[in-house]
């Protein structure tokens, strides 16, 4: 996803005119957080400020509409996996117009900001870490016609030299700031859908400590950086904010904290003030969010029942691994035991527990591969085919990326040249991963995932919509029916994967994976274009069945 923001002067004033790409279209994908939180903070303070969204439109397109608004600066985050694109909108930019000042942020940017200046000479700025404030001040400037030279957190050009600013405090009070401007939620979400899918961010920092995250890295540019988070009493308004702004509509929240329990993981007094506060204001909505699993266990229960009946539907613990020694390699705190217990205490309760495993990194061994295939089934992940197949990212200067230095197992960048590459401590490993690599480029592999996300979806929600909305229960029977049927498939494929995998293992494992390799490759995709065939058809079948009783889920 690259997003684009565009600030252009209006007399006395200046109109910002913010504009997100996305080289895709997603049903989930909502809202660019960091982007509306830059504009709600410019509304806030007096500048027009304009959100448009793109989705998969050419560069020409994008630049045509983009210089048609004359803007005085032009800025794009990059992010790895759209590089290409966003270099070429810079380049189209600053062709058609020299006078226009280009903008990167974000955390790629953040980690390579001297590399991408040199690299992309049409670049003029970077920004470093939380931008709300670093934007206001452009703005400020542009506006006086000043110098940018005393704005703090920023890479910059002058006479040919890439400069650096002083680093930049962080918002120590994130109450303070408006809420994220909306434009995003409404443009992208079908207006004919009684459901509205966006994010809420309550907190910034995590107190967990992974070797392998790279937010630890980001933050070092930031001075003094520690934890931050709302006030329940903020969310809360947030969220009636959001329901006043879709009046009609079911409201489906993504938390997009690192840890949702921070900082209080033991007691959890801020969760526990938050649904309080649901609970008090009787508010109707489903939420999701991401949490550690070291944090839940049993007694915890009570406050899980509470928080399924407030609406949450799902959460994703950040298991990473189903192997002790996977877990010591990336400095999880958490144990085998833990991510068992998690997931239990959650599914017990009737909430869904999501997320990827790190199957491949530099030290894995053929016996964690066979632990992760055991837990990726236990904890009912085994149909996802992007559960078999997940590799560690490496970028610099995290812990795990200094290790593999050391080990001399980093062998370069990928074709981005921001993500590092390695080899593998046990050799065979090597020849395995090359196939996990093909299985990973077949387009069904994509295809199945986003299925069974949609569908995943639909169930989860209805769990929640049953509760709260009095209509759904003339839809239980088609309900259970459309539940059975993609259990039934979704543990067909999941026994299938098993196989295919730990025969791989075997095969690598014995240094003879060549000879077996081109089949399970083909019987992989037949089982997954089969299956992806018939999931399609019964999500259009129960749509059906649905809509006659009058029920649009999702």
């Amino acid at each position: 996803m690259s997003t684009i923001l565009l600030i252009k002067k209006g007399g006395e004033n200046v109109n910002t005119v913010l504009l997100e790409w996305r080289p895709y279209t997603s049903l989930f994908q909502r809202n660019s957080l960091g982007l509306q939180y830059i504009a709600a903070t410019l509304r806030q303070n007096g500048y027009k400020t304009h959100i448009q969204v793109f989705e998969g439109e050419a560069v020409e397109e994008v630049c045509r509409q983009v210089l048609q608004l004359k803007p005085d600066i032009v800025a794009i985050p990059i992010y790895p996996e759209i590089k290409d694109t966003v270099y070429a909108i810079f380049d189209h930019i600053k062709e058609s117009d020299p006078n226009i000042t280009t903008i990167s942020g974000g955390h790629t940017a953040t980690l390579y900001a001297a590399k991408i200046m040199k690299e992309q000479k049409n670049i003029d700025l970077i920004t470093c870490g939380e931008s709300e404030e670093i934007y206001l001040e452009l703005c400020r400037n542009i506006e006086k016609k000043q110098s940018i030279e005393n704005v703090k957190g920023i890479f910059y050009r002058k006479n040919n030299l890439i400069l650096k600013t002083g680093p930049r405090e962080q918002i120590k009070d994130l109450n303070v700031l408006p809420f994220p401007v909306d434009d995003i939620t409404k443009d992208l979400n079908d207006d004919t859908s009684p459901t509205v899918f966006t994010s809420i961010s309550s907190s910034r920092g995590c107190l967990g400590n992974c070797d392998f995250c790279v937010s630890h890295r980001v933050s070092k540019i930031v001075k003094n950086a520690k934890w931050r988070g709302r006030d329940p009493e903020s969310i809360i308004e947030e969220i009636k904010c959001i329901i006043s702004n879709f009046p009609g509509k079911r409201i489906a929240i993504e938390f997009v904290d690192s840890s949702f329990e921070d900082p209080d993981p033991r007691n959890k007094s801020r969760i526990l003030k938050f649904v309080d506060l649901l609970e008090s204001n009787d508010i109707k909505i489903a939420f999701s969010f991401l949490t550690r699993a070291e944090s839940w266990s049993e007694k915890d229960t009570d406050l899980i029942k509470r928080m399924r009946k407030c609406g949450l539907f799902r959460v994703s613990p950040g298991f990473e691994s189903g192997s002790e020694a996977s877990l010591i390699s990336f400095g999880k705190r958490a144990s085998v035991e833990n991510n068992y217990k998690a997931y239990e205490v959650f599914s017990k309760n009737g909430v869904d527990v999501c997320g990827l495993i790190i199957m491949f990194h530099p030290y894995v061994t053929f016996n964690d591969l066979r632990n992760n295939a055991k837990f990726i089934v236990d904890i009912g992940l085994g149909h996802r085919p992007q559960s078999w197949l997940h590799s560690l990212y490496v970028f610099p200067d995290t812990r795990i990326f200094h290790r593999i230095a050391m080990d001399g197992l980093l062998i370069g960048t990928d074709k981005s040249q921001f993500v590092y590459l390695y080899s593998f401590n046990d050799g065979r490993m090597e020849k395995l991963y090359k196939t996990v690599e093909r299985l990973k480029r077949l387009p069904v592999v994509d295809d199945f995932e986003n299925t069974c996300e949609k569908i995943s979806y639909e169930l989860k929600l209805y769990e929640v919509w049953k509760e709260q909305y009095d209509e759904f229960e003339k839809v239980r029977d088609i309900m259970d029916e459309y539940i059975n049927s993609f259990k039934k498939t979704s543990k067909i494929v999941s026994e299938r994967l098993n196989e295919m995998f730990l025969e791989l293992v075997e095969l690598a494992e014995a240094r003879k994976i060549l000879h077996k390799e081109e089949k399970i490759i083909e019987e992989w995709n037949h089982l997954l274009e089969e299956k992806h065939n018939y999931l399609e058809s019964e999500w259009v079948r129960f749509r059906v069945k649905l809509l006659r009783k009058g029920i649009r889920l999702i």
